[in-house]
């Protein structure tokens, strides 16, 4: 008896286990699977409407997979309890930033594919004895997030910077990896960072939850349904999630319909051109109804814009979990912001005047709320996104940090074309713009073009010396970028690759002595066609002068010594002093495409 029930229970398990699947075969959902991930169910052939039911055993499968269904738990670990009165929303970590990690190692794990996954690359202890050794005291790592191409084709791939999951990517590692870097930059004193999710995220469970009409998704996205009288104004597409861009003509007769806002805050923004509103194909909802919507997206259709003003409070409540994780959990002492998507995503009526931060609603607002909530957790905020000057200024009011805006001039510059570089240093110094809450040398993550490079071996150069001197002579924090150093590779032993690494660990190391973080700009001296000055005070009334040649030929650059006056030493090379007087001046030599460094004591 025992063993006929024993197989009579086995038989039931197999009979109903069938049961499942022939269930999941018949219902299905559309569009394709990820191409890798847990235990994904199956889907099934269009039925008899032209398009396949959605399983509720997938739809609860997807919910497992979304950020907005982990946030729960992870918000659950705080709220109701003591966590939440312990910290408050004021920036004190700021000041520690800067004193105790003023010089960061910026890698993008997509970059660099030989060094997968990135986490145990980054642990290895002669790697981090190597920055320490540089003067390198913080760790940027960026995006980590796993990506929507794992849910489909998608043109731009697993590689690019459309983060769909809390989880980690392949290309940074597991759980159990980050947990090892952690503690072994612990233990050296060395600082994490990295982003939270998007504010454009990829197409994944999340916006396919929504759309599809799954309860407790509604409002998380910036979409609006679209009634079946009005997709005649639609583009065709082939696919539910493909994603088609409004015409003009098709946007203006959608706004006469009351269906799209007459303007956007955005649309005043000229480096946020980049977006618009895109429409879906047609997609069966969980009630068994077909529908179609308008969405806001960044750059693609491929990447939907959060709402952060909807009343549900949906996409707070995501970065609320986002920030928890990030900076509570997995101990990230500086948490990127990228919001810039969300950026004047507030509707306004045509030709109607605005300021500048009320072109900037919600994302102001949101940056400035996720701020304080980072600071509760022991962190400081970074606005990564390079915007115009005037904009900045306004950003600096609710964040921690913020990108300085050289890198294209900076680009520019490289090319004997200083002219730009010249007028944005002296826009912030005219601008009045807190020059320590900058973030130089950090690379724009609005730019979905990643470099990859080959496994050969790299070593500093006088070119990368050169890129790196007006970013380490500015106060604020200091990125400087895995691309152009290659310290996850072997060190090239030649003597003119020693010389350069001395010399840039001689200026890291003195530009944490000398508290060049802390500093302010003082002044952006006058300079011959191709070269630029940079004259910084630091915290002991020091000036911290560099003086570049861009061009091609050798340069004599006058020196404004009435206005500098004390005793000038060469940093990398003190030997090499003199003393002035605001009487005399002086004339410096620089051969072509290269930096030099001065303290001036006074």
């Amino acid at each position: 008896m025992g063993t006929r029930k024993g197989r009579g229970k086995e038989l039931t398990a197999s009979f109903l286990c069938i049961l499942f699947c022939a269930g999941l075969l018949l219902s299905g959902c559309h569009g394709r699977l990820p191409k890798k991930g847990p235990n994904a169910p199956a889907t099934s052939p269009s039925l008899h409407s032209g398009l396949p039911r959605v399983s509720p055993a997938f739809a609860q499968w997807m919910e497992r997979q979304s950020m907005l269904g982990e946030a729960d738990s992870l918000i659950g670990q705080v709220s109701g309890t003591r966590r939440v009165w312990m910290q408050s929303g004021e920036a004190k970590t700021r000041l520690t930033l800067l004193q105790h990690a003023p010089t960061w190692l910026a890698i993008n794990p997509r970059n660099h594919p030989e060094f997968h996954p990135l986490f145990v690359s980054c642990s290895n202890e002669t790697f981090l004895d190597r920055l320490l050794d540089l003067g390198i005291t913080g760790i940027f790592l960026a995006p980590t997030g796993e990506t929507a191409g794992i849910w489909g084709k998608q043109d731009i791939g697993e590689e690019a910077d459309e983060v769909v999951h809390f989880s980690f990517s392949p290309a940074s590692g597991t759980d159990s990896d980050y947990v090892r870097l952690q503690k072994a930059c612990e233990k050296r004193s060395i600082q994490l960072g990295g982003f939270l999710p998007p504010a454009a995220t990829g197409i994944g469970p999340d916006f396919m939850l929504q759309l599809r009409g799954q309860k407790g998704y509604e409002g998380l996205y910036a979409a609006i349904e679209v009634p079946k009288e009005f997709w005649s104004f639609l583009p065709d597409t082939e696919s539910p999630w493909e994603g088609k861009i409004l015409s003009p003509r098709g946007i203006e007769a959608l706004i006469s319909q009351g269906l799209l806002p007459e303007a956007m805050q955005k649309d005043m923004l000229p480096w946020a051109k980049e977006s618009g509103w895109a429409a879906s194909g047609i997609i069966m909802g969980v009630d068994g109804n077909a529908r179609r919507f308008l969405y806001c997206f960044d750059k693609t259709p491929l990447r939907p814009v959060l709402s952060w003003q909807d009343p549900a409070g949906l996409a707070k409540r995501l970065y609320a979990a986002a920030s928890i994780k990030h900076v509570g959990l997995e101990k990230h002492i500086l948490a990127g912001l990228p919001l810039r998507p969300i950026m004047g995503l507030d509707p306004t009526q045509k030709n109607t005047s605005s300021s500048i931060p009320s072109r900037l609603e919600p994302g102001l607002t949101a940056m400035s709320e996720l701020g304080q909530t980072i600071h509760r957790y022991g962190g400081a905020s970074l606005f990564p996104d390079h915007v115009p000057i005037p904009v900045l200024k306004v950003l600096l009011t609710g964040t921690d940090f913020a990108a300085a805006p050289l890198s294209n001039a900076l680009d520019s510059a490289s090319m004997g074309k200083t002219e730009a570089l010249r007028a944005i240093l002296s826009s912030l110094l005219s601008e009045s713009i807190p020059c320590e809450r900058l973030a130089n040398g950090l690379s724009d993550p609005s730019d979905n073009v990643y470099m990859r490079r080959s496994s050969a071996n790299h070593s500093v150069t006088d070119e990368t010396l050169l890129s790196f001197a007006i970013p380490i002579a500015m106060p604020g924090l200091l990125f400087l970028d895995e691309r152009k150093l290659g310290l996850l590779s072997p060190p090239v032993s030649t003597d003119k690759d020693e010389k350069n690494r001395r010399n840039l660990k001689t200026l890291l190391l003195a530009r944490q002595r000398e508290g060049v973080a802390l500093g302010s700009l003082l002044s952006i001296p006058r300079s011959p066609d191709g070269c630029v000055l940079v004259a910084t005070k630091l915290p002991s009334n020091d000036i911290w002068l560099v003086a570049c040649n861009f061009s091609s030929s050798e340069k004599h650059i006058p020196l404004p010594i009435h206005s500098l006056a004390g005793t000038m030493t060469d940093i990398l090379d003190s030997s090499r002093s003199l003393m002035t007087n605001q009487r005399g001046t002086g004339i410096l030599r620089l051969p072509p495409k290269t930096a030099r460094h001065f303290i001036i004591r006074r």
